[in-house]
C-alpha cells in the first residue's frame, strides 16, 4: 500500500444521532415505495446463472452402495459434517444432510441398514437416521456414551459399539422393541457382515495385489496407488487395484479364486490424469453379480471424485462398452477461497512493446468490429437462430472465465477455470504444490484490456516445510503454465506493486513480505526487479503492513528506496508505527483495488455535499474479548468505557420528547462490550475510529471464529450474532471528511482545500454508525459491482439457511432519520429507520436454490453499466448469477419485438424519402410557375 494523493477538503464535523428502533411493519410498507423490486419467472430460473452442487467432503473417505448399486452414500468422516446421496450412474446429488448437531465437531461414523433403506450417523453426540430415499430424517437422539464406537444396523435401529458395551437407539418408523443396553458381541459381529456386503471399500493389501499382479500379468510399469475389492457368497471375489502412470491411471481387474489370480483386463483412464487431478488415496469398489459389472469410486488427493464400471468378464475384441468412466466430480469446489473474474474473449490482442500498431493488426481488429456488428444485427432481427448464446455475451462481457482457488488442509490446493456462460463447466484445473499451506493468485489490473497479458496470473504458494515459495505465471484463458519458479523465504503476506514490468510473461509485480519483515520482488527476473527499483526509489519508498491474529499488533512497515542501483531482489523494511488491540482478531477487510467510485461526494436533499472519506490505505479489523476477559470485565464494570454501550446525558433527538417532558437520564449498559470494530490506517499504524458491541459474538463456522466483513466506498458493513436476542446483526459505519454547504462551492466562492491526502497528517473520519437485524444468521456479506459505479449497489447477504439476499444500500443507510423525515430528506430518498430488515422473496436472488453456507460473495462488471455478476462460494455449493441493481435500463429483453421496431424504422425512413422527393419537386414547380 501506497501513500495515495488526491484532493480533500475542510468542514464542519458530523454528530452521530442516536436514533430509536422502530417496527417491521412501518418499514416493509415503506421498502417497497423505496424502490421497484424485481422478481424471477420461472421460465427464466437457470438462464443466467447455475448452481455446482457437491458432496461436502472434499476428499471421500466411507461410502455405502444400495443393494442395487442404483444411490451412492459417501462422505469423509472425521474431516467433514456432510452426508450425501448420489446417483451411481450418472453423480447427480439426491440430497445432502450436515449432520453435525455442534459447530467444530465432524461426522465420527456412518452405516447403512441391511435392506439399504436407512443410514445412521453419529457425531460423538447424537445418533441420527435418514432414509435413503429422499434424506428424510428418521431419527434424532443424543448418543450419551462415548464418542469413540462403531455403529452397527439391528432390527429396528441402530446400536452404537463402544468397548465392550453397546447401546440400542430405536427408529420410531421401524422398531416396536426397544433395548437399553444389549450384549454386542455375537449380535453386531454378524450384522457388521451383513453391512459389509453393501459396503464399498474392502481392501485388499497393497503389496498382496502387487504379487498378484506380477504373477498373472507381469510387473506393472508403475506404483499401485490404492486397492479395492467386493465380497462375494462365492468362493471368488472381484478386486481392482490401481497403477499410477506418468499420464494417466491404469485399472486392473481380477479375479481372485482361493490361491489363483487371473486378470480380466487393465483399462486406462484418459479423463483422471495425476498431474491435474493428484494421486488416487481413496477407492471403493461394488460388484454386481447379475450383470457380471464392478462398479469403482476413486477419490484423489486433489479433490476429485470418480466413478468407473469395469466388466468381471474378459473382452479380447474391445466391444464390451461397459468398460467406461460414468463421471467425473470436482469435490474440491466445497473449500474455494477466493475467486479472479476473466473476460473470455477479448478485443485483438496488441503487444505491449509495440511503438506503433501494425497495418495487420488493425485490419485484425477493424475486422473483428465489422464481424462483431454484422452478429449483433443479425441477432437483433432474429435471423440467428443457432441458439448461441456467445454473441451477446462477448458483446455484453457476459462471458467470463472463474479463476477459483480451492484450498483445504485435507487435498491438495487446486486452481480451477470454471465457463460463466456453460453452467460453471470446469474448463480447466492445476495441481499446485503439495505441501503448500497458503496461495495468493493476482491478477494484471494495470495493462489494457487490448494487452497479451491482460489474462496472465501469477500464483504464489507457501511451502513452509521448505521455507520455500513456489510462483507460476498461468494463463487464465487455457490454464497453460507459462513461466514458474521458486524463491527462498518465510512468507507472511503478498502485496501487488501498482507497476508493470517488460517481462515476457506475467508483467504485474508482487511484493513478498517475510517472516524477518524483509521483501521479496516477484516473479524473479530482471524486468520486475527494474520495475520494482523504479517504482520504490519514485515514490521514495514504499509502504506495507502485517498483521498478527495472535497478539493483535498492527505493524505498519516502510520499505526504503535503494540508495543504487543493485542486482538484489531483497529489501529491509522499518517499522514507523504500530497499533494494538487486546482482543483476539477474527476478521480483517479491505477496499476493493477494482471498485469504482462514481462521485467523492453525496449530494443531499438541500443540495450540500457531505464529502466521503475515502482512504485506499483503511484496513478493518474486528476483534473480540476472551471469556477471560470477559469475565474480568463483569466483575469490574468501571474497567471499560464504550460509546455502544453507554449513553452520555443529553436532550433526546427532536420528536422524541413531547412538549414539556424533560429529557431522561443517561443509563450505563450492565453488560461489557465482546466485539470490537477498529478501523486502522496500514500506511500510519493508526487507529482511526473503534466501536464496541455488548453481548456480541463471532460466528462459528468448521471450529473458528469469523465475522463477515466488507468494504465499499466509505462504507464498513459486518455482521456478529447477538447472543441476548438471539438473532443476527448488521453493523453499518460510513466514514465521511466533512460537508459543503448548499451555497459553499460557486462560481465565485470556493471551500477551503488540500491539494493532499497523507495518511499521516490529514484528519480522522466522522463515523456515523447505525444497527439493524435481520431474521436469518449472515454467513457472508458482498456488494455488487458495475462498470462506471453509477447504479445504485446493492448488499448481498449469504444467509445459512441457504439464501442469497439483495438489499438496496440506501435501506442500510445510517442517515436514515429516527423521527419522520423532512422534505429535504424524502427528496434525498431517506426513510425513517427502523431496525428490521426485511427478508422479501422478490429479493432473493438464489430463488429457490439452496446455496449452503456460502462464506464468500464476489462480484464484478460486465460491459453494462446496469448489469452485475454474482458468485457466492466457500461452502459445499458454488452459486453464480447476473444481477441488475437498477434493473436492465441499458439493456433490451428479449421479449421485446425486433420484427415491429424494424417495420416502423423503414416505414418512417421511406415516408420520409418520399417527403423529400415531393417537396423537392413541388420546390422545382414553383420556381418554374
Amino acid at each position: 500500500h501506497e501513500t495515495n494523493y488526491r484532493p480533500a477538503t475542510t468542514a464542519a464535523s458530523l454528530q452521530q444521532m442516536m436514533l430509536p428502533k422502530q417496527t417491521l411493519a412501518w418499514l416493509a410498507s415503506t421498502s417497497l415505495l423505496l424502490s421497484t423490486t424485481w422478481a424471477m419467472h420461472a421460465d427464466e430460473a437457470g438462464l443466467s446463472d447455475f448452481l455446482l452442487k457437491t458432496a461436502g467432503g472434499v476428499v471421500t473417505k466411507a461410502a455405502y452402495a444400495s443393494p442395487d448399486n442404483s444411490v451412492l452414500i459417501t462422505s469423509s468422516p472425521n474431516n467433514s459434517c456432510y452426508l450425501a446421496a448420489r446417483e451411481v450412474g450418472t453423480g447427480t446429488i439426491l440430497w445432502r444432510r450436515n449432520v453435525c448437531s455442534e459447530d467444530g465437531s465432524s461426522l465420527m461414523d456412518f452405516t447403512v441398514s441391511w435392506d439399504g433403506s436407512i443410514v445412521y450417523t453419529s457425531d460423538g453426540a447424537m445418533i441420527k437416521a435418514f432414509g435413503v430415499d429422499g434424506g428424510n430424517m428418521m431419527l434424532d437422539a443424543e448418543q450419551n456414551v462415548s464418542s469413540d464406537g462403531t455403529l452397527v444396523d439391528l432390527e429396528g435401529g441402530v446400536g452404537f459399539v463402544y468397548g465392550n458395551n453397546a447401546k440400542f437407539y430405536a427408529v420410531p418408523a421401524l422398531a416396536y422393541l426397544f433395548y437399553d443396553d444389549i450384549e454386542p458381541v455375537r449380535y453386531s459381529a454378524k450384522r457388521m457382515v451383513q453391512a459389509s456386503k453393501v459396503q464399498l471399500g474392502k481392501t485388499v493389501s497393497g503389496s498382496k495385489l502387487l504379487h498378484m499382479i506380477g504373477s498373472s500379468s507381469g510387473k506393472p510399469s508403475g506404483s499401485i496407488q490404492s486397492t479395492a475389492a467386493c465380497e462375494s457368497s462365492k468362493d471368488e471375489y472381484f478386486a481392482v487395484a490401481v497403477v499410477e502412470g506418468a499420464a494417466s491411471f491404469d485399472f486392473h481387474v481380477l479375479r481372485v479364486s482361493q490361491d489363483r489370480v487371473t486378470t480380466l483386463r487393465v483399462e486406462s483412464s484418459a479423463a483422471l490424469r495425476p498431474s491435474e487431478h493428484g494421486s488416487i488415496n481413496h477407492m471403493f469398489a461394488s460388484c454386481n453379480y447379475e450383470t457380471n459389472e464392478m462398479s469403482v469410486l476413486t477419490s484423489s488427493t486433489g479433490g476429485t471424485s470418480a466413478m468407473f464400471r469395469f466388466a468381471t468378464t474378459t473382452s479380447d475384441d474391445g466391444s464390451d462398452k461397459s468398460d467406461r468412466m460414468l463421471w467425473l466430480q470436482e469435490e474440491a469446489l466445497a473449500s474455494v477461497k477466493s475467486s479472479i473474474f476473466l473476460d473470455k474473449h477479448t478485443p485483438a490482442q496488441i503487444d505491449d512493446d509495440a511503438k506503433d500498431i501494425s497495418f495487420a493488426v488493425r485490419l485484425s481488429m477493424q475486422a473483428e468490429s465489422v464481424l462483431n456488428l454484422f452478429k449483433s444485427v443479425k441477432k437483433f432481427i432474429g435471423f440467428d437462430t443457432s441458439g448461441d448464446v456467445e454473441g451477446d455475451s462477448d458483446v455484453f462481457g457476459f462471458s467470463k472465465i472463474i479463476v477459483a482457488l480451492a484450498e483445504s488442509d485435507d487435498i491438495t490446493s487446486r486452481l480451477f477455470g470454471l465457463d460463466s456462460l456453460a453452467k460453471g463447466k470446469t474448463l480447466w484445473s492445476i495441481l499446485l504444490p503439495p505441501e503448500s499451506t497458503k496461495t495468493f493468485v493476482m491478477q494484471d489490473n494495470i495493462s489494457p484490456i487490448t494487452s497479451s497479458h491482460k489474462s496472465e496470473l501469477l500464483v504464489i504458494s507457501h511451502i513452509p516445510s521448505k521455507s520455500v515459495v513456489e510462483w507460476r505465471c498461468v494463463d487464465g484463458i487455457n490454464g497453460n503454465v507459462l513461466d514458474s519458479g521458486t524463491l527462498n523465504a518465510e512468507l507472511a503476506q503478498v502485496f501487488p506493486l501498482s507497476v508493470t514490468s517488460k517481462a515476457k510473461h506475467c508483467r504485474q509485480v508482487a511484493l513478498v513480505l517475510n517472516k524477518d519483515e524483509t521483501t521479496s520482488i516477484l516473479p524473479q527476473s530482471s524486468e520486475s526487479l527494474e520495475a520494482a527499483q523504479s517504482a520504490i526509489t519514485e515514490k521514495d519508498g514504499l509502504y506495507l503492513h502485517s498483521i498478527n491474529p495472535d497478539d493483535g499488533s498492527i505493524r505498519a512497515l516502510h520499505m526504503h528506496a535503494p540508495a543504487s542501483a543493485s542486482t538484489t531482489s531483497t529489501f529491509a523494511t522499518t517499522a514507523i508505527g504500530e497499533a494494538f488491540v487486546s482482543e483476539k482478531i477474527v476478521s480483517v477487510g479491505y477496499a476493493s483495488s477494482q471498485e469504482m467510485i462514481q462521485s467523492p461526494a453525496t449530494v443531499m436533499g438541500d443540495d450540500s455535499l457531505l464529502l466521503k472519506y475515502l482512504n485506499p490505505n483503511l484496513a478493518v479489523v474486528v476483534s473480540q474479548a476472551s471469556e477471560e476477559t470477559l469475565k474480568f470485565l463483569e466483575e469490574n464494570p468501571s474497567a471499560f468505557t464504550s460509546s455502544s454501550t453507554t449513553t452520555s446525558p443529553g436532550k433526546k433527538p427532536l420528536g422524541a420528547t413531547k412538549p414539556g417532558e424533560a429529557a431522561p437520564t443517561a443509563q450505563t449498559a450492565t453488560s461489557p462490550p465482546s466485539l470490537f470494530v477498529s478501523l486502522v490506517d496500514t500506511v500510519s499504524g493508526k487507529i482511526l475510529h473503534r466501536t464496541s458491541h455488548a453481548n456480541a459474538s463471532a460466528y462459528r463456522r468448521s471450529g473458528k471464529n469469523s465475522v463477515p466483513v466488507v468494504v465499499s466506498e466509505n462504507w464498513v458493513l459486518y455482521s456478529y450474532w447477538n447472543t441476548r436476542t438471539q438473532r443476527s446483526e448488521i453493523g453499518v459505519l460510513t466514514l465521511y471528511e466533512g460537508m459543503i454547504e448548499k451555497y459553499g462551492m460557486t462560481a465565485f466562492k470556493s471551500p477551503e482545500q488540500e491539494t493532499t491526502f497523507s495518511s499521516f497528517g490529514s484528519a480522522k473520519p466522522i463515523v456515523l454508525q447505525k444497527t439493524f437485524c435481520v431474521g436469518k444468521p449472515v454467513s457472508s456479506i458482498g456488494v455488487t459491482q458495475t462498470t462506471m459505479g453509477i447504479s445504485p449497489k446493492n448488499v448481498l447477504f449469504g444467509l445459512e439457511s441457504g439464501q442469497v439476499y439483495a438489499v438496496d444500500r440506501r435501506l442500510l443507510d445510517p442517515r436514515r432519520p429516527s423521527s419522520e423525515p423532512t422534505a429535504s430528506e424524502k427528496s434525498e430518498g431517506l426513510m425513517r429507520y427502523a431496525p428490521n430488515l426485511p427478508l422479501l422473496p422478490q429479493k432473493m436472488i438464489s430463488y429457490s436454490q439452496q446455496v449452503e453456507g456460502a462464506t464468500y460473495i464476489t462480484s464484478t462488471s460486465t460491459s453494462l453499466e446496469s448489469q452485475s455478476m454474482v458468485l457466492a462460494f466457500g461452502g459445499p455449493d458454488v452459486f453464480f448469477s447476473r444481477l441488475a441493481p437498477s434493473r436492465s435500463f441499458d439493456l433490451l429483453p428479449e421479449n421485446f419485438n425486433r420484427h415491429l421496431l424494424i417495420l416502423v424504422v423503414t416505414v418512417l425512413v421511406g415516408v420520409t424519402k418520399y417527403l423529400q422527393e415531393k417537396n423537392k419537386q413541388s420546390q422545382i414547380s414553383m420556381g418554374w410557375s
